[in-house]
């Protein structure tokens, strides 16, 4: 039972990643949507391989949530999922219930070769292939999305399109969206692999000249930043700190004023490196900076303001050990939260963290406890388990 116990953790682990679930909580609040309600103690033990679930019911709906999330792709990873809880395989039935799942999954994002090969606009097609791709990571599923795009980069190359300039910005594009979903999809282990992909992409961009330099120097600064802040404190040089807000300048200049969105999240990027830095004033110019954008996004897409907010948080605490202040922060946040974009949170738990780090100050430690409990008391009182203000995370997600 211990070889089974160790495979079910190691799949549910696996699974529950790729379905863009980045905490035990966060999958726990969505499967309460699905009827099932557990604590978040028990997915610890699942995880671990201390325990594996024996109710058969139970295990279909949570094959059934992680098909719905992009978690299992097949049948067979169903299969594996099911036999490695000792359950055997699904019955015809089961299969006959799960399988309207998977091939609604895959209408959605099925490519056909043949009808772009038809299509009187190849390019638009697959332009909105790739926009449709990035929609995804903010729908929670960043490692679809990923693999969408790999298909996507191979009908590119495998279509002989007549303009080959636009041709290598479709791939420019694809290959950006692409290494954005490396920051969400990567962990601690996988950071500095990400980045090293994030630098090849680069490359591609500049040799061609595509119109995605900035948003990748965006994406290596990203990345860079999150290596920097897993190492050792006495690791993190003013050199490799000034590199990632050398790439983050880089990004704003190569990204054109019309690209509204881009420029926004690389003011927010450039903020972040400036809480590492220590550095108030860099900070407000690009906080103020980004909220004006904001200013200029249709209302459909005032849920950037979201992380504009909760960047002004993050500054609460760090210049000013300013809890109330960080509090209202949060709450303006709040107000601009999307149910439907699962990758829009607050990461307040990992300012907390920061904070923490930097302060000896009793009182302020003490400050910090009411805050925690007083969201934690919001976010159970809340039926939006998406506006959840994490505090407690089972994986590192970056400052």
């Amino acid at each position: 039972m211990v070889e089974k116990s160790l495979s079910f953790s190691r799949l549910f682990k696996r699974y529950r990643l790729r379905s863009g679930f980045a905490t035990l909580s966060e999958f726990g609040n969505t499967l309460a949507d699905e009827g099932l309600i557990f604590e978040n103690s028990l997915f610890s033990h699942w995880q671990n391989g201390t325990r594996v679930p024996k109710d058969r019911n139970t295990i279909l709906t949570l094959i059934k949530l992680l098909i719905k999330n992009g978690g299992i792709n097949k049948l067979n990873e169903a299969n594996n999922f099911l036999e490695s809880a000792g359950q055997g395989y699904l019955t015809n039935n089961e299969t006959q219930l799960l399988t309207p799942y998977i091939k609604i999954k895959d209408s959605e994002n099925e490519i056909s070769l043949e009808t772009l090969a038809d299509s009187t606009d190849k390019l638009w097609n697959l332009e909105n292939q790739i926009n449709k791709s990035y929609t995804m990571i903010y729908e929670g599923k960043p490692s679809e999305a990923y693999s969408k795009l790999d298909s996507i980069i191979k009908l590119i190359q495998r279509l002989n399109l007549d303009n080959s300039k636009e041709s290598n910005r479709l791939l420019g594009l694809a290959l950006w969206v692409k290494i954005r979903c490396l920051t969400d999809i990567s962990t601690p282990k996988t950071f500095y692999t990400a980045l090293l992909r994030a630098k090849k992409y680069l490359s591609f961009s500049l040799e061609k000249d595509t119109s995605e330099i900035g948003p990748s120097y965006w994406t290596e600064s990203a990345i860079l930043r999150l290596h920097l802040i897993i190492q050792n404190p006495n690791q993190i040089t003013p050199q490799k700190t000034r590199l990632c807000l050398r790439l983050g300048e880089l990004a704003l200049a190569h990204t054109p004023k019309e690209r509204i969105t881009e420029r926004i999240v690389e003011h927010i990027e450039i903020g972040k490196i400036a809480l590492m830095l220590n550095d108030r004033s860099l900070f407000e110019i690009h906080f103020h900076s980004a909220l004006l954008l904001i200013g200029e996004l249709p209302k459909t897409m005032n849920y950037f303001a979201t992380l504009v907010w909760d960047l002004k948080a993050r500054a609460d605490l760090r210049f000013d050990k300013d809890v109330d202040g960080a509090f209202e922060s949060i709450q303006e946040a709040k107000l601009y939260s999307e149910k439907s974009l699962k990758a829009i949170y607050l990461y307040l738990g990992n300012t907390e963290l920061q904070a923490l780090r930097l302060s000896s100050d009793p009182a302020f430690l003490r400050r910090i406890e009411v805050l925690k409990k007083q969201l934690t008391s919001e976010v159970k009182k809340s039926n939006n388990p998406y506006q959840a203000i994490r505090f407690h995370q089972s994986e590192f997600t970056g400052l």
